[in-house]
């Protein structure tokens, strides 16, 4: 689990290099359509344990 909030690539960079061996997934949010496959991963990922969850946005 992430013990502090990364704030910069670099943080998240560092913590990610730092995990033994991390499953990664990611979905694209587009729309609130995606609302579902959002939900599906999230249930997916809690029926193994405890994650993190990160939300990224360009401006």
């Amino acid at each position: 689990m992430i013990a502090q909030s990364p704030k910069t690539k670099q943080q998240l960079l560092r913590f990610v290099l730092s995990l033994k061996s991390p499953k990664i997934a990611s979905v694209d949010v587009l729309s609130r359509d995606d609302k579902a496959s959002v939900q599906k991963e999230f249930d997916a990922m809690l029926r193994q344990g405890s994650f993190s969850v990160l939300f990224i946005k360009d401006h």
